[in-house]
Parts: structure tokens; C-alpha cells; sequence
């Protein structure tokens, strides 16, 4: 099968391509796909006015349904709307049934997330995978109570236009306004919201049957609008598409003021108004060099993506991330429950894979942030040549150094901009402090970090800083003694029967011991094993005695952890098993105890 997603979602001729059965399919995958973060998601569906509209909305609807997500229709609507709407609503998901500017026998279906964004490529690649799995019967069928269930709101467009208006803060009054809507999905919102705001509306091409959208009308066809301007002596006129994600103006005169023009003079008020971030504009390829030139005349820069309004987005929204796909439990809940909950977008990445990671950025790419040794997988990256590809690509990289601590890795001096620590673990070493710390060389990324700290409130307390600075004043005397212990437990594990793997760099088989090797100056005290059962695992976590059953590191004593119910339990399964981290998985945090005392444990729990 060809690759069903376009530019813009699903789109093509209507029983040809576009069948109802694959709008169902496509509904069954969109609501197997989201209702992996939640039972029953509620997905928001809105569409134009094509004679095909009413059918896909009632096939994808019940796909949706069959799988067990919910769904409320709003009807014709813009698709600026469904995007807002999904957001400001709290809806789980969203769709649009529309095929823009084409003519009535296309149509398409484009998806939105939560966030009323749309989906970037690996989602939309996972939804075909979905898709064909459907059609050949793999996704569940729920029965009674696990089916979901269809509402219908027509209130939501007004909402929208409600929203629109208010948006706006210069009143229209005294201008009249001929408004073309292209017999589409904004031919009663797009007056609605022109005469709330005080204009004169004349509106043209605002009476949909289903087979006129597009049809010689709105801002594909402009010519008309040029002509009722100037009949009407009107002071602007408006042309939307089909859908109503883009417009076209045609000034007093009849001239038409196209996409470039528009973004420009948009551009130039915000910049007199402060308001322009960096003071740059960014549009697609198909801008044309007239307006890169005109802005840099005026003061700005431009940047080019990909077609699309959706790569635009992803640039200016505000971050995007490439995260170690190994990072510990609490860092993935961060990211998760708090940086994308506010816009911020990420994607994992096996970072010793350096070709996966320059993959995966994209022109919003701000950091990579990584940890290495990895948690608790025990993955190596190469510092430098990471470095060297964020920094060819103007990003930051951030590295978590807590398991080495600055005694055996210093990534400030391997080419890193941040790193930061848990001063919890080996720093402090004794257990008995709660504390992080974030180290820069660069003064202006410093006094940004320092502002923040301040104004949160992330300050260590006179009794804790002491309780930091007596640990410190040992970490030279106990990261030599963990490292030797956790050698020497290290090459005693492989020897035991039911251990199927050890992970520790500072072992020569290890696959990142010669990059680990030259980029520190020791192996540090941390290190995993497998064994051959989760029963063997228990049996073990059981069993010690002098090593204690806990979940945290770096500490005098020795801590032995089950990662899959203590440091990633928010992990989904299939994540969990895809990185390794199983139920036969134990991590363990060597302490500064006898050696043989450390073997004599393991031994006897292995032998319980």
C-alpha cells in the first residue's frame, strides 16, 4: 500500500480512493491510537460542505465508536475551528473532513491531537500501520458498555466565531466588507463574525448545495470578489477556501493582496508592536524572494519549511526536544506531565545511534538532552560527536551526569552547554539530602538559569548546603571504592548461572567501553543485570542482607532496584519491553561496602 497521508491528511476522489471503508478503518485506527493514554477518548469531528461530507463523518464516527472512543460532531465547520475547539474544549482528539481548496468530488480526513495540533510524521505512520491491522481485523472489537457513543453540537462553530471576535480588538465600523466563503464550511461563521465585529457585510458565494464549494468562488477563484469590491465600493474583500484555513484580500481598488503580502504587513505591525519573537517570519519554500526581500529591508529575518501549515507550526512553536530514549522514570514523567502539557514537543532517541539523532531534529530543535551512562540501561553516547551535530544545528545539548558525577565525567569540557546533576545520589553521598544542581560555562545562558531559580524558589537551604558540601569534601575517596566494587561484582555476575547479562560500561565486551574510556576518566558505581526468570528476580530481591531493596543510588550503601515497578512505572509495557527494561532486569547502586561482603550477599540470595 502507497502512503496514505499527504501533505494534509488523507485526501483524494471520493469511492475511489476515499471509500467510506477506509474512513472507518482510518476512525478505528485514530481511536486505537489515542486510546492508548486513555479509555474511551473523545474525539471532535468537523467538515465542509462537500455532497460527501455527511457520509465519511458518519463512517469515521462509527470507527471511532467500534474501538471504544467517543465522539461529538459539530458539524460544518472551519478547520481552524476543530483546532482551537479540540483544545479550548478538552477534547482528546480531532478531525476534519475536507479536502480544502479541491473541487467537490475530493474530500480528505486530517486528524488533530489534544493540543489541536496537527500530527507529526512517525504518528501518522503509526496510524497507517493501524489502519492495515484493521482491515485485516487485528484491532479489538469491544462489546456492551465498551462501545462508544456519538453526540451532535451545532453550538461549537459559534463558539468559535465568539472566539474569533474577541481576538480582535479594533472595532470595523464604517467599513464595508464584501465577504466571499467559497460555498464552504466558513459561509455562515465568516459573516457572523465580520458583522459582530461592526462591518457592512456583503456576502457572496455563502449558499452551499455540495457541489459548488471551490466552484469558481473564494480564494482560489478571486476574480469575482475583485469584481463586487469595486461594484460595491466596498473597503476590503475576504476570500476563504473551502475549509477556511487560508484567505486572500482584495483591497479598494481590486487588488488582490496574496499569502506573502498578507504574512508581511501581519509581520510589520507586530514588529512596531514588540511582539514579533526574534523578529522573524516564518512561511514555506513557496514564498517568493520578493517577500524575503522585502522583510529584510524591514528589519526581519525569514525562514522556509516544508509545505505545509503544520511544518510551519512545529517552527514556531516554542521547543522541540530530542530525548535520550533511556532516561530515568522521574525525567519521562517531566517531560510527559508538565513540559508537553505546555506546548513543548519531544522525541526519543537511542542517542548512541548518532544517525538517529540527526534524523530526528527538526528547524524547532532547541536541545538534546541525554543521559550517559543511561538509567538503567547503562548506554553510552559519544559526548563530543553529539555535541559537534547540535551545535552544527544551533541546539544546546543538556546531559545528565548524576551516575558518573563530576569526578569521572566532566561534559562541560567535552563540548556540552548544560549538565545537571542530582546531588542527592553520589554528590551528597550519604542519603540524607535532597538537592539538584545545573552547571553552564556560557555567563548569558547562566544568568537565565539563575533568574528562573530565583523566581521558583529552587534554593538549597543552609543546613542542606552544608549537608552537599560535607559529602563533596569524600566523593574522590567513595567514587573510587564504588567503581572498584561494582568491577568486581560486575565480572563476579557473569559468572552466575542465572545471570544472562550484565550491563556495565567498565566491562571490555561492554559496546560502548572504548567511547565510555575516552571520554571519562572511570566507569563509576553503577551497573544492570538480567536474569533468567522474574522469579529469580524476586527470589533475589528477597534475599540480600547487606544490600538493601531501595529505589535510590549513590549512596554509602549498596541498593539494589526492579526499575519496572520502582524508577519506570509509567512506562507503557510495550516501551518498557522494547528498552529492555523487563521484569528480569535488576539495577544495582554498588556502595563503598567490603567487596567480598557485597559477592557473599549476592550469593546467598541467588542460592535462597
Amino acid at each position: 500500500m502507497a502512503r496514505l497521508f499527504g501533505t494534509d491528511g488523507v485526501r483524494g476522489v471520493v469511492n475511489e480512493f476515499l471509500t467510506p471503508e477506509l474512513a472507518y478503518h482510518l476512525g478505528r485506527a485514530a481511536a486505537t491510537y489515542f486510546g492508548k493514554e486513555k479509555d474511551h477518548p473523545t474525539f471532535l469531528i468537523g467538515r465542509d460542505t462537500r455532497i460527501s461530507g455527511s457520509m465519511l463523518e458518519s463512517a469515521l464516527a462509527s470507527g471511532i465508536c467500534s474501538v471504544g472512543g467517543n465522539v461529538v460532531i459539530a458539524g460544518v465547520i472551519p478547520t481552524p475551528a476543530v483546532a482551537y475547539l479540540v483544545r479550548q474544549q478538552g477534547f482528546d482528539a480531532g478531525a476534519v473532513i475536507s479536502a480544502s481548496h479541491n473541487p467537490y468530488p475530493d474530500n480528505g480526513i486530517k486528524f488533530f491531537d489534544g493540543n489541536g495540533y496537527k500530527l507529526p510524521d512517525e504518528v501518522e505512520d503509526q496510524l497507517e500501520q493501524y489502519v492495515r491491522q484493521s482491515a485485516d481485523n487485528e484491532l479489538p472489537r469491544p462489546t456492551g458498555d465498551g462501545i462508544g457513543t456519538i453526540e451532535y453540537n451545532s453550538n461549537l462553530a459559534h463558539l468559535y466565531a465568539h472566539f474569533v471576535r474577541h481576538t480582535i480588538d479594533t472595532s470595523l465600523d464604517g467599513l464595508t466588507i464584501v465577504y466571499d466563503g467559497a460555498n464552504g464550511a466558513a459561509s455562515s461563521v465568516g459573516p457572523e463574525i465580520l458583522s459582530g465585529l461592526g462591518a457592512k457585510v456583503i456576502n457572496i458565494n455563502v449558499n452551499p448545495d455540495g457541489l459548488n464549494i471551490n466552484d469558481h468562488c473564494g480564494s482560489t477563484h478571486i476574480e469575482g470578489l475583485q469584481v463586487a469590491v469595486q461594484q460595491h465600493n466596498a473597503d476590503l474583500g475576504i476570500a476563504n477556501d473551502g475549509d477556511a484555513d487560508r484567505c486572500l484580500l482584495v483591497d479598494e481598488k481590486g487588488q488582490v493582496l496574496d499569502g506573502d503580502q498578507i504574512m508581511l504587513l501581519c509581520a510589520l505591525k507586530l514588529k512596531e508592536e514588540g511582539k514579533l519573537k526574534d523578529d522573524t517570519v516564518v512561511g514555506t519554500v513557496m514564498s517568493n524572494i520578493g517577500f524575503h526581500k522585502a522583510a529584510e529591508e524591514l528589519g526581519m529575518k525569514t525562514v522556509s519549511t516544508a509545505v505545509g501549515d503544520r511544518y510551519v507550526l512545529e517552527y514556531m512553536r516554542e521547543h522541540h526536544l530530542i530525548l535520550g530514549d533511556d532516561l530515568y522514570g522521574g525525567s519521562i514523567r517531566m517531560f510527559t506531565n508538565i513540559y508537553e502539557q505546555n506546548g513543548i514537543e519531544f522525541t526519543y532517541v537511542g542517542t548512541s545511534d548518532l544517525d538517529a539523532v540527526k534524523a530526528a531534529f527538526k528547524p524547532n530543535t532547541k536541545a538534546v538532552y541525554i543521559e550517559t551512562p543511561t538509567n538503567p540501561m547503562m548506554e553510552i553516547t559519544d559526548i563530543r560527536a553529539l555535541c559537534a551535530l547540535a551545535h552544527e544545528r544551533n541546539a544546546l545539548v543538556i546531559i545528565d551526569n548524576t551516575f558518573l558525577s563530576p569526578y569521572f565525567q566532566k561534559p562541560l569540557t567535552l563540548g556540552a552547554d548544560i549538565v545537571v546533576h542530582s546531588g542527592t545520589k553520589f554528590i551528597g553521598g550519604h542519603h540524607d539530602v535532597i538537592s539538584g544542581f545545573t552547571i553552564v560555562k556560557d555567563d548569558e545562558l547562566a544568568a537565565k538559569l539563575r533568574l528562573t531559580y530565583k523566581t521558583v524558589g529552587a534554593c538549597l537551604s543552609a543546613m542542606d548546603s552544608w549537608l552537599v558540601i560535607r559529602g563533596v569534601k569524600t566523593l574522590a575517596l567513595r567514587m573510587e571504592q564504588h567503581q572498584k566494587n561494582a568491577i568486581a561484582l560486575a565480572e563476579w555476575l557473569k559468572t552466575q548461572p542465572k545471570v544472562t547479562k550484565v550491563l556495565f560500561p567498565g566491562l571490555p565486551e561492554h559496546p560502548g567501553y572504548e567511547i565510555n574510556k575516552a571520554q571519562t576518566t572511570g566507569f563509576g558505581g553503577m551497573l544492570s543485570f538480567e536474569v533468567d526468570s522474574e522469579e529469580t528476580a524476586k527470589k533475589v530481591l528477597e534475599g540480600i542482607e547487606l544490600i538493601q531493596f531501595a529505589e535510590s543510588l549513590g549512596g554509602t550503601e549498596s541498593l539494589l532496584t526492579y526499575p519496572v515497578t520502582q524508577t519506570h512505572p509509567d512506562l507503557k509495557p510495550e516501551d518498557a519491553e522494547r528498552k529492555g527494561i523487563t521484569r528480569r532486569l535488576l539495577r544495582l547502586s554498588v556502595g563503598i561496602e567490603d567487596t567480598d561482603d557485597l559477592i557473599a550477599d549476592l550469593e546467598q540470595a541467588f542460592n535462597k
